[in-house]
């Protein structure tokens, strides 16, 4: 019954007709066609009419420039690059809609397309797309970018009719399925209204079928508590990391799931145990809820933040604790609180590649001795300038140049997003423009024709490295463009929807506490966000906010007499004063006698 129902399409005629071909009865076609509409019909599309007015770059923004002059000519590089090397599959179980084929099912063929369709969604909902430099029309752009999508997820096994394809419970994505399916649901997601209800259906039987998969799902560790080592000079922070993705990515997609809880459990334990330390097996401060001790059952890194991957103290595995910050953009764009875990030793992570001082000869981690000249990971040159080619202690196995990993970019927007810099010498944004400049570099090398890298750039894979950098620069912009315009969501102890709550201190509930941080911001009037009291992201707080509390308030936990001491003075507030000191005696009243009208007072 699985089987049929992941990869049938809503047409009942046409599936009931491929059901005689294998002797399957007309009335189990028609329930499976009906289990398919209801998880495509669950997800819940981006509200994209809140950035109504924010798309493109802000006068002044260099930065923001600067990363999308890479994205604008990288893509014109990359849309000829995909067409040229993924041929026009027919996929004849989605009415034969087209859509791209790698020729194979593995990270070669999947997960490129995810990173493509992923840079391109971010540069086409930002408003930032350039078609006199991409050389390509944007209607045609989201075109070839829903042909993306369809090769990831039409080739996932929920998709097909013998389970054949790439996936959890295949030979071909059990290790990094969930990453490619999480990057390629993120793409679909973003362009759910521009994209058709085949496309819509594959996307959405495969996050359902990748985030079930991981409810019980074992989290491995590089160490036990008792400090033995399961997996010698192989660190599972990032391979954790990037399965926690599927799981924050469905939570945010298909809030109203009956799995949703489960999920977001799991993705909490996922992100905890990433960049957990061995002191952490004593931590019983509180994330999401629960004592750190009791999510992790082992630990990933050592205390300082230095993990070793690679058999080495490796600087490119430390900076992507990215993949957990990463939930940051699922949850802004959802409306929902971002979950303390996406952030966890985040602090820690930023000091080990800012702060921490690696000397020449010594060794620390038992991964050999470092190398000449030691010091920082992010760091100076002699002359004092900022240099965009970060220091391996024990040297870099990825590439000859170590600046072209555009992940560092990511990693600093995101120091700067979550404030890690403060009180440090040099400001995350003045690294983040140096490592951008580096690329630009790369870049504008002779032959090239917008592409970053050429041959001897990285130790193998240029033009998958190619895409993935594509896709992190977006991210990269992407946070930074959510960032401007104060449309980041609140980090907060608990998962869920922050949309309209009136929740203003994040503390779950709807109480006297955030009718009191209304009223001490009421009266901004430009770049308010929720904890000054904006609930409805239109960057002031006023009445409207207000109302919007009082929707959502626990009338228990409020009188009459609180609810007007905390309403501000002025006397364009006095007549909603008396009117919510009335409405709440009402409210109140009634329930002692068994009623409730409180919607019906206030709608």
């Amino acid at each position: 019954m699985y089987r049929i129902a992941s990869f049938l399409m809503p047409h009942p005629s046409a599936l009931i007709s491929r059901a005689v071909t294998f002797g399957l009865p007309a009335m189990e076609i028609l329930l499976s066609v009906g289990q398919v509409f209801a998880q495509y019909q669950n997800v819940q599309p981006v509200d994209w009419s809140k950035y109504v007015g924010m798309t493109g770059i802000q006068p002044g923004d260099t930065f923001g420039q600067d990363i999308n002059t890479i994205l604008n000519n990288e893509s014109r590089y990359l849309y000829s690059w995909v067409n040229s090397n993924y041929q026009l599959e027919t996929y004849k179980y989605f009415n034969d809609v087209p859509g791209y084929y790698g020729g194979s099912l593995d990270g070669d063929g999947v997960r490129p397309l995810a990173h493509f369709a992923w840079g391109n969604a971010v540069m086409l909902r930002t408003g930032t797309y350039d078609p006199t430099i991409t050389q390509l029309q944007e209607s045609v752009a989201l075109e070839r970018t829903e042909y993306a999508i369809r090769g990831v997820a039409m080739t996932h096994m929920a998709n097909r009719p013998d389970s054949s394809g790439w996936g959890q419970g295949t030979a071909y994505g059990t290790w990094q399925g969930a990453y490619w399916a999480s990057r390629g649901a993120q793409a679909g997601w973003m362009l759910w209204d521009l994209i058709n209800t085949e496309t819509k259906t594959a996307v959405a039987n495969m996050v359902k079928h990748e985030a079930d998969h991981f409810i019980n799902y074992t989290v491995p560790y590089w160490r036990n508590p008792d400090g033995s080592t399961n997996f010698p000079g192989d660190t599972k922070a990032e391979e954790n990391a990037w399965n926690s993705r599927v799981l924050t990515i469905a939570q945010a997609m298909m809030p109203d799931d009956p799995n949703v809880d489960l999920w977001r459990r799991k993705a909490s334990e996922l992100m905890v145990s990433s960049y957990s330390r061995e002191s952490d097996i004593d931590n019983t401060i509180l994330m999401d809820g629960k004592p750190v001790n009791e999510w992790i059952h082992g630990y990933n890194t050592f205390d300082d933040g230095v993990l070793v991957n690679h058999n080495r103290a490796h600087p490119g595995y430390m900076t992507v604790h990215t993949l957990t910050f990463d939930t940051l953009v699922d949850t802004s764009l959802a409306g929902q609180y971002i979950p303390e875990s996406a952030f966890f030793n985040d602090q820690v992570n930023w000091n080990a590649t800012t702060e921490l001082n690696f000397v020449v000869g010594a060794n620390p981690y038992g991964t050999g001795l470092n190398l000449p000249p030691g010091g920082t990971i992010f760091n100076k040159k002699p002359d004092g300038t900022l240099d965009p080619t970060p220091y391996f202690p024990n040297g870099d196995d990825w590439s000859s140049n170590p600046a072209a990993d555009v992940n560092y970019v990511l990693h600093l927007v995101y120091g700067a997003v979550r404030n890690l810099d403060t009180g440090q010498e040099v400001d995350a944004m003045d690294w983040a423009q140096v490592e951008v400049d580096a690329l630009r570099n790369l870049q504008l090398r002779s032959g090239h024709d917008g592409n970053i890298y050429e041959n001897g750039d990285w130790a193998s894979d240029r033009d998958g490295n190619e895409i993935d950098t594509y896709r992190e620069l977006s991210e990269s912009w992407l946070v930074h463009w959510l960032d401007q315009h104060n449309q980041l969501s609140p980090i907060s102890n608990h998962w869920g929807e922050l949309a309209i709550s009136g929740d203003f201190d994040s503390d779950g509930d709807v109480d006297a506490a955030d009718l009191l941080a209304w009223r001490a911001g009421f009266g901004l009037a430009t770049d308010a966000d929720l904890t000054d009291g904006d609930t409805n992201a239109d960057g002031d707080v006023d009445g409207a906010d207000f109302l919007v509390w009082q929707r959502h308030f626990d009338a228990s936990s409020l009188d009459a007499e609180s609810a007007v001491a905390a309403v501000p003075e002025p006397a364009t507030m006095i007549l909603l004063i008396g009117f919510v000191a009335v409405c709440l005696g009402i409210e109140l009243g009634l329930r002692k006698i068994g009623c409730r009208c409180w919607q019906i007072t206030f709608l």
